[in-house]
Order: structure tokens, then sequence, then C-alpha cells
């Protein structure tokens, strides 16, 4: 597997890496609704060229350093809806620092999610489909199309939160709000 910066979107050779998960295509799932959500497909793109026609309705958020590795998430039930990045933590950032300030807004609806984060001056958007084993999602890219890789960081969901845990290469926590 390829290392790329967490949260940095960047190409890898054939792979591609956004918020830190490196993605790979597979067939899409469903489309259905929820509350939150207006009929989200992982096949449906924009007619702009982009993943989706998501807006990032989040704040830019700086991230914090803290001291060893990240901790692991607890699991829980993903509840499809709305959220938004309210914190992101690295460890054992050493001198670099944090991550530049970032804003994402991710939609989650049956199996797909589909993101879009500004970071860097930059606005990227994605379609993804995820599966749940234990307190481990295993991401794979829908959109951009032709894109290789995996990463499974746990997570820890809670009614009202969506945290991902990102273990070494990338050591990172991202904590994103429910609306």
């Amino acid at each position: 597997m390829a290392l790329c910066e967490p949260m940095l979107n960047q190409s890898v050779g054939a792979q591609l890496c956004i918020g830190g998960l490196l993605i790979v295509p597979m067939a899409g799932c469903g489309g259905t609704s929820s509350s939150n959500v207006s009929q989200v497909s992982c096949m449906s793109f924009s007619v702009s060229g982009a993943c989706n026609d998501l807006s990032d309705v989040g704040s830019l958020v700086s991230s914090m350093c803290a001291a060893g590795p990240a901790p692991t998430g607890t699991g829980g039930v993903i509840a499809d809806g709305t959220y938004v990045l309210s914190a992101v933590v690295g460890y054992d950032c050493g001198d670099a620092g944090g991550l530049p300030p970032q804003s994402q807004t991710i939609v989650i609806s049956n199996g797909c999610v589909q993101g879009v984060a500004r970071v860097a001056g930059q606005t990227i958007s994605t379609t993804q489909s995820f599966t749940v084993s234990g307190n481990e999602i295993t991401a794979s890219v829908v959109c951009p199309p032709g894109q290789t890789g995996t990463q499974a960081p746990t997570f820890t969901a809670t009614a009202s939160s969506l945290t991902v845990f990102y273990p070494s290469p990338f050591d990172q926590v991202e904590v994103y709000s429910r609306h």
C-alpha cells in the first residue's frame, strides 16, 4: 500500500488519497433516501463532472497534535445522514505540526458516502461505497473512477457523531458531527 498524507488529496501512482483513505473502485451500492438524505446513489455523478453535487457546509477546522499512536474506535451503528468535520487530531506529528485547515461535509446513505472537502485551496468531491465489520470501515472508490488501494480504519459511531481512527502510517482521528 502506498503512503499518502492524510487529508491532502493526492494521487500516488495509480492510487488516490482522500482524507487519508486509500480507495479502490468496485460496484456501486443502492440509492435509498433517509430523513436527512435525498437519493444518494453510489453510481450517480454530477452533471458538472464532479463526483457529487454536495456543498461543503462546514467551517475550516485546524488540526491538533497529540502524542502516541492514534487510538482505536469501538464501532457502533453508522446512521444515514449528513456529517460535518468538527475536529482533526494528528498523533506523533513531530516537527511537521498539524495539517492545513480543512473542512469536510459527507452524506452517508445505504452503504454509500459522498463527500466534499476544502483543503489547501482545493475543493475535492468523492463517492465511495463502504462496508462495516465490527469496528472497521472498508471504503472503496466509485468516483473518481480508476483509482486503486484500500485502508480499513476503525470508527466509533453515536447518534450524533462519527469518529474515524486512522492507524499508522496516518495516525489521525477525524470527528464528524451529525447534522
